[in-house]
């Protein structure tokens, strides 16, 4: 009884000690977390190390992050070098190398960089990330719930999700791709902005500048969520409400001026990455349900052009406008394949995008997450509907929710998902869940009573 008690107790009313005595045993459960993961890293990709060693070669970091932080190490240049063939009449007859400085946003790319730079070992390269990243999701959830008054038992459900779920905290882990840093970041996104706390509008603007410089997808909600931000807090907080504008704004300009200053082009929307034509090729490809959803789209890479292209922004005009005649004369091909993207969506809960042979397999692991994350998002949606337009709460939780999910969902529809990009939603479906949970109890207890 006295520990439920303890469990029940609103986290204002928690003593420090006992945080702090949470915190470390939550510090020891990433620690542990880390280590297997670094184990099972190495496992599953041998190739990417030396022999007999522990330490990456950094050449081999898969998606494009191995050759630019090859190229900052070796040669000082922030770029992705990439070679084409020019083909003419199934001939190849020339070949091309081209910079690709905006290939990749640099938040994650300099944060693999830094850690790069302390030690190469596999180990200490993922537990000092994972300790960094956990670490901001803990105190953003302690003092994001403790403002709006709720329990320790909260804390704690939210708490072990995050690190209980298999392969959400594989992906949290991760040190091949940003979603690895861009789900926790989104979920942090979401408990800032339905928080109390009084520095809110300073910390979600710093979220969104590291999202906005971290994955391409995100740029949607970078842009939508200050504006939603001033709508819905404008008439109460009306210069802080502009805090996340100016944030994402700064993100903007300094990605959009290194990229004018090194390259003649801004970029900005969907030339934010120059490489982002060409990705959008292959998910409008007429082969694109051969691989989609079982196999990696990396099947359909491609270093085959029809023409010599002069640089990074010659490159994506060319992709842009191959596009746009594919969109043109072949809807039927889009169409399907977004039906394709609708379906793993909504269905999929079997391992997908696989581009490698397994050597440790995770698929049981693999299917109950997808169960469990599938039914956060299915039941976090179905609430977030119902409270905002059959009762008459005013709160903004819902406001939020659906902007972030539709934000980030529709981007997944013009390009494609695959699991680890719907960890970050899932994650927020469970705490809107969590937060609601209250609300949702009396709504059953009442149903029940007129049942009964």
């Amino acid at each position: 009884m006295k520990i439920f008690n303890f469990f029940s107790k609103n986290l204002k009313n928690i003593e420090n000690k006992y945080i702090l005595i949470f915190y470390i045993f939550y510090l020891t459960l990433t620690l542990l977390i880390s280590i297997i993961f670094s184990y099972l890293f190495l496992k599953q990709f041998p190739e990417f190390f030396y022999d007999n060693e522990i330490n990456l070669i950094i050449k081999k970091i898969p998606f494009g992050y191995g050759n630019l932080l090859n190229n900052l190490f070796e040669n000082n240049l922030y770029a992705n070098t990439e070679e084409f063939f020019i083909v003419q009449n199934n001939e190849i007859i020339a070949n091309k190398k081209i910079d690709f400085v905006l290939k990749k946003l640099p938040f994650f790319s300099f944060l693999l960089y830094f850690l790069l730079s302390i030690s190469k070992n596999i180990f200490v390269i993922v537990i000092i990330k994972n300790l960094l990243f956990f670490s901001i999701f803990f105190f953003i959830t302690y003092f994001s719930l403790k403002s709006l008054k709720l329990k320790f038992y909260h804390f704690c459900l939210i708490i072990f999700f995050f690190i209980g779920i298999p392969y959400n905290i594989k992906t949290f882990s991760e040190i091949s791709y940003a979603d690895s840093i861009s789900s926790v970041l989104l979920a942090c996104l979401f408990l800032s902005l339905i928080s109390n706390m009084n520095f809110k509008y300073v910390l979600s603007g710093l979220i969104l500048f590291l999202l906005y410089l971290t994955k391409e997808s995100m740029f949607v909600i970078c842009i939508f969520i200050p504006l939603l931000i001033v709508i819905l807090n404008f008439k109460k907080n009306k210069i802080k409400s502009f805090i996340p504008v100016i944030f994402v704004s700064l993100a903007m300009f300094s990605w959009g001026i290194f990229g004018f200053i090194k390259t003649g082009g801004f970029p900005f929307a969907q030339s934010i990455s120059t490489w982002k034509s060409y990705d959008m090729s292959k998910s409008i490809d007429e082969d694109f349900s051969k691989y989609y959803p079982k196999l990696s789209t990396d099947n359909l890479d491609s270093n085959k052009i029809k023409k010599e292209l002069l640089g990074e922004w010659d490159f994506y005009y060319y992709y842009k406008n191959e596009n746009y005649y594919k969109i043109k004369n072949k809807p039927s091909i889009v169409l399907k394949n977004i039906y394709l993207k609708i379906k793993f969506l909504l269905l999929n809960i079997y391992p997908d995008g696989i581009s490698y042979e397994k050597k440790v397999s995770y698929d049981t692991l693999f299917i109950l997450t997808s169960i469990t994350n599938k039914l956060c998002l299915y039941l976090a949606t179905i609430l977030s509907f119902f409270f905002l337009f059959y009762t008459k709460s005013k709160n903004k939780y819902e406001l939020y929710f659906l902007s972030i999910l539709i934000f980030n969902l529709s981007t997944h529809l013009i390009g494609w998902a695959t699991t680890k990009h719907l960890v970050g939603i899932s994650l927020v479906s469970f705490i809107y869940l969590i937060i609601k949970s209250n609300s949702i109890y009396l709504i059953l207890n009442k149903m029940y009573k007129k049942i009964v």
